[in-house]
């Protein structure tokens, strides 16, 4: 499976919105687990483990620079690139 089944790459790319969403509201960089804790089921995901699905998709967003929403500021910390 791969980015380029475009159901996969819809699915990606909702979790990215929800995941900018949720930044935004909280004003302030967050962890994974925070992210999560947060979205109160706007993830579109059916993972048992969230956290992996959501550290997976930002890091790959940010290191082939598909969505330029976001920035790393520690190991494990995101934040919006631009409030």
């Amino acid at each position: 499976m791969s980015y380029r089944d475009p159901y996969l790459r819809n699915r990606k790319w909702q979790n990215l919105d929800a995941i900018a969403e949720i930044l935004r509201e909280a004003g302030e960089p967050l962890t994974v687990r925070q992210i999560v804790e947060r979205s109160n089921g706007r993830l579109p995901t059916r993972s048992q483990t969230p956290d992996t699905v959501v550290a997976r998709d930002l890091s790959l967003a940010i290191k082939y620079r598909t969505d330029d929403r976001f920035r790393r500021v520690a190991p494990g910390k995101y934040d919006l690139r631009v409030r």
